[in-house]
């Protein structure tokens, strides 16, 4: 018997089968963004404000180039979930193995191809001068430890597949700690400045990886390398890599493809100074905090969105949209509320006590933004079930539309010299790209249905 109680999405009430699996998820988003919070805060009061803003200009470039690895190692976790909704374990494991190539692989080319490009990049995107030697260094670092990254959430995926959130937060819970305390190590007691804070990233992230591949291997008896009959699940399978590849590469290349539209918007912000480059870092940081649930969610979604497709309960499905509709609904308010009382001491908390330009300017574009946090949960829920699904080439056209609404608004921000517009980017982006994901979502889920009842129809 496994050592891990798994949980069976096929079974049970939708909405406390979706709270319960996010919960852990939810946790361990907040747990990781505040420690990027604390990351942040310690570049920022340690280094200075310069170093801050080095940083955080690297984000779009850096969430650019997470997004191929993030998002592939996600969707080649989907035929897992769709595995163990049929009940597969063949499947499940020859899955669950060349999805591990596959990531290894990706991780490699990513930490070697991409620390070459590192300034050039950055140099395209305007970075203030004083700043761009800060920015490479911290990112050639940060793009060397790629292999890491994808690994652990691609095992981190695996486990979610199987339907255990909670060791994936047990396991970010200790690597954030460890990251927190490193970077205190590499940043005060040996001065290595910004790359102090990426090899800390880097590290915690390593040790991330040795935690879910102990675990998956030695504590669950459903991955395993062969069977009783001592056919091996370990080898490449042509099969299982191009159906890991059909739905995880699109899925990596969806979320790499939405950040371009943040590195040309972050390309305009930089156009625009070093006070509105740093309110604006200021502000996305916090908004992370707030909008990394929503996404843990949708997460969720996938997971229930991949085992009921694999068993066929096309009505649970639509259930489970309504009720993950509800979540965001409730959460998005809540966080409105949040956001309303707290923003000003987490803006000082960033940018010290103060009252600045960049501190108001920051002010403002959570007022903005947090308004219109319903079109991000909304987008979540469609996205990932269209994805739970396995349709992952048709949910590029979300990513299509978000590229229009980011690059739309950093245009006319500089054109119009107007901050609101940077304010409003990221909604409009949401807003776009939910158009395309519920057209997608009713076409799929009609399709489906009318599929399995002629199926069903021509059995009897």
């Amino acid at each position: 018997m496994s050592k891990t109680k798994n949980l069976d999405m096929t079974q049970g009430k939708p909405l406390s089968l979706l709270v319960n699996f996010a919960i852990p998820l939810v946790l361990g988003s907040i747990f990781q963004q505040l420690y990027s919070f604390a990351d942040t805060a310690i570049v920022g009061r340690c280094i200075g404000v310069e170093a801050l803003s080095a940083v955080g200009i690297t984000g779009p470039l850096n969430v650019l180039v997470l997004g191929l690895t993030l998002g592939s190692a996600l969707g080649f976790g989907i035929p897992i979930s769709q595995s163990v909704g049929a009940g597969n374990k063949e499947d499940m494991n020859r899955f669950f193995w060349n999805g591990l190539y596959l990531s290894i692989g990706i991780g490699l080319v990513i930490s070697i191809g991409m620390s070459f490009f590192v300034r050039p990049v950055m140099i395209w995107m305007n970075t203030p001068p004083e700043l761009l030697d800060m920015s490479v260094e911290y990112l050639t670092v940060i793009f060397l430890g790629q292999t890491a990254t994808v690994l652990y959430n691609y095992l981190a995926g695996v486990l979610r597949a199987l339907g255990d959130s909670k060791r994936p937060f047990y396991f970010l819970l200790i690597s954030s700690c460890l990251n927190v305390i490193l970077d205190f190590a590499f940043i005060l007691v040996i001065p290595m400045g910004v790359a102090g804070a990426a090899v800390a990233t880097v590290l915690s992230q390593i040790i991330s990886v040795v935690m879910c591949a102990w675990w998956i291997l030695k504590k669950i008896d459903v991955i395993q390398a062969a069977d009783e009959n001592g056919n091996t699940y370990t080898n490449l399978s042509k099969e299982h890599l191009k159906t890991a590849c059909v739905i995880g590469l699109p899925l990596g290349l969806e979320y790499s493809v939405t950040s371009i539209g943040s590195v040309i918007l972050q390309s305009s912000v930089n156009s625009m100074g070093t006070v509105v480059a740093a309110a604006q870092v200021c502000g996305e940081k916090i908004r992370a905090i707030a909008t990394m649930p929503m996404e843990n969610v949708g997460i969720a979604m996938a997971t229930y969105v991949g085992q009921n497709y694999g068993a066929k309960r096309f009505d649970r499905i639509k259930d489970g949209v309504k009720s993950g509709m509800l979540i965001q609904l409730i959460y998005c308010l809540s966080a409105w509320i949040i956001l309303f009382v707290f923003k000003k001491p987490m803006v000082f908390m960033l940018l010290g006590e103060v009252v600045s330009a960049e501190a108001i300017a920051s002010l403002q574009y959570l007022s903005v933004v947090s308004v219109l946090f319903i079109c991000h949960g909304t987008l979540m829920i469609f996205r990932n079930t269209v994805q739970g699904m396995g349709y992952s080439v048709s949910a590029l056209a979300a990513s299509a539309m978000e590229i229009v609404g980011r690059s739309a608004a950093g245009i006319m921000a500089v054109a119009f010299n107007s901050f609101f517009l940077i304010c409003v980017s990221a909604p409009m982006a949401w807003g776009l790209a939910i158009i395309p994901c519920v057209i997608l979502y009713l076409y799929y889920i009609t399709k489906e249905m009318r599929k399995h009842s002629q199926l069903l129809e021509s059995t009897n």
